[in-house]
């Protein structure tokens, strides 16, 4: 029998006691829950989502979002050399580059704060999206059509989508993938060149 002053005790169903620790901090999102995220077993409305579930590089201080919009504010403010000064810092400390000529929803996030992230000019970025460490998003050598990605789109670390090519909503790009064409809505890719996955879907209701 606990003594008293003891936090209580819970029998759980594989026979093991639980000991209750309500002071204890509640677990906060890290990689293992955007692994959770990815995961082929993931229902689609979670994957779709990713940026709801975390945003690695959060508490690291400036990223690479910070310079984009503080060198966006400061060209409506009109200051002349100030905003490429700015973006040029971002670009030296994170070894990304995100251009002020892009376009970047206020939701958007960048995994582990942007380190490695191209996103080139003209580049549109929808509502939740979220880009993971080391993504390029760039037109085609020579070409001024850029990629556009919808809202709740998740890029996996090190994926490529390069030229002229929309990403819809909800889709999921795996870590590596080379998109050089449109995907879409809903769909899983993956792969050098990125081919869309099959999806397990849910037994009918008997």
């Amino acid at each position: 029998m606990p003594g008293a002053g003891a936090p209580p005790r819970l029998a759980r169903s594989d026979g093991h006691d639980a000991t209750l620790t309500p002071d204890a901090p509640p677990r906060r999102p890290g990689p293992d829950t955007a692994r959770d995220a990815r995961s082929p077993g993931a229902s689609t409305a979670t994957r779709a989502h990713p940026a709801s579930r975390t945003r690695a590089g959060w508490d690291m201080g400036p990223t690479a979002l910070t310079f984009y919009r503080a060198a966006r504010r400061l060209r409506e403010l009109g200051l002349p050399l100030l905003p490429g000064l700015v973006s040029a810092v971002g670009d030296r400390l994170l070894h990304s580059h995100v251009d002020i000529d892009a376009r970047l929803h206020a939701s958007v996030g960048l995994g582990y704060g942007g380190v490695g992230v191209v996103v080139a000019p003209g580049v549109e970025v929808g509502e939740g999206s979220f880009l993971a460490q080391n993504v390029s998003v760039e037109p085609r050598l020579g070409e001024a059509r850029a990629p556009r990605l919808g809202r709740n789109v998740f890029v996996g670390a090190g994926a490529q989508i390069i030229g002229p090519v929309t990403v819809g909503d909800g889709a999921v790009i795996g870590a590596g993938a080379l998109v050089t064409s449109d995907v879409a809505p809903l769909a899983v890719v993956a792969g050098m060149p990125a081919r869309e996955l099959p999806q397990r879907r849910p037994p009918p209701a008997r």
